[in-house]
């Protein structure tokens, strides 16, 4: 009988718990805490793994070796590692800065009441569908010196044809152009929404108070906007900070090393020189960036929330 009763036991109190419905959520999302364990974590803990040994799948005679922070330190003194952020860094904020002043400014205009608005919103959102390679491959022909409508808008007002994305000048800008007209509709997006869902009470005290439009939209309607822009920042920064597919249709980190950022830099060390333990490396730290840039901007939200 103590045999029987035991496992009898056991089953009501399982068919307690369900009942309550304390583990119902838990099981129901097991299935994808298992997927996303063997999708995110079994790499992450590989490249972890693989950045402290040398190991190069070029050159399998020269065997693994443990070097330990050897490749991070190797990372720190490498100067095209150390370009490559510098060029990250540069593109994100000209990319960023102007998407976000770009979209705040087409978020006003969606957000008033003239005519052909819809028409409008749907024109805009067509840069965001367009796949990057459909994207990079269209502006690499606009780009074209010899064929591209970028140089012949140039010549018709008198200035001298340029050189685009061919250029170790310009190929950064170029880069750049191509990010801000795709991602500038998101930022546009996600700052409409928020001045939709702003409430009319603080607007309408300022216009009692005698606030024209720029000093109500300057005090009032950018500081409730805050934690949007906290938002679309963040998601932007990261991405920018991501930017490969349109980088490798224009110009594939070229000309030279003029638009080798840092992730067509990491593509090339592990799949170019075949460097796995350098490679993950330098994925660690740019994991370690965008960890940081998420910290910074939860920081600035959760204080704009606050105030």
């Amino acid at each position: 009988m103590e045999k029987i009763a035991a496992p009898l036991a056991r089953r009501k109190r399982w068919a307690s718990l369900l009942s309550e419905r304390r583990l119902v959520p838990f099981l129901l999302i097991l299935p994808t805490i298992v997927i996303l364990a063997g999708l995110v974590l079994y790499p992450l803990l590989s490249s972890f793994y693989a950045s402290a040994f040398s190991y190069n799948l070029a050159k399998p005679y020269l065997g693994r070796h443990f070097v330990g922070l050897g490749n991070f330190l190797t990372a720190a003194s490498d100067p095209q590692f150390i370009e490559s952020v510098r060029l990250t860094l540069i593109l994100s904020a000209v990319a960023v800065g102007v998407e976000l002043v770009l979209g705040l400014a087409v978020a006003v205009l969606l957000n008033s009441n003239l005519r052909g608005m819809g028409i409008l919103q749907t024109l805009i959102i067509i840069p965001l569908v367009m796949t990057p390679v459909v994207a990079g491959l269209t502006w690499r022909l606009i780009f074209n010196p010899s064929i591209g409508i970028a140089n012949f808008l140039l010549e018709s007002v008198g200035l001298p044809p340029s050189e685009w994305n061919a250029g170790p000048s310009t190929a950064l800008l170029s880069v750049a152009i191509v990010d801000i007209w795709r991602t500038t509709p998101f930022v546009a997006i996600i700052l409409l929404a928020g001045l939709q869902g702003l409430p009319p009470e603080p607007l309408e005290a300022a216009k009692v108070d005698g606030a024209g439009r720029w000093k109500a939209f300057r005090y009032v309607t950018l500081p409730m906007l805050q934690p949007l822009i906290a938002v679309a920042l963040l998601i932007r920064v990261i991405y920018s900070l991501q930017i490969f597919d349109t980088i490798m249709i224009l110009t594939q980190g070229g000309p030279g090393f003029a638009t080798e950022v840092f992730n067509v830099h990491l593509y090339k060390t592990m799949f170019r020189f075949f460097d796995v333990g350098y490679g993950s490396a330098l994925s660690i730290v740019m994991l370690a960036i965008t960890l940081f840039l998420c910290f910074v901007f939860y920081r600035y939200t959760e204080t704009a929330k606050g105030k």
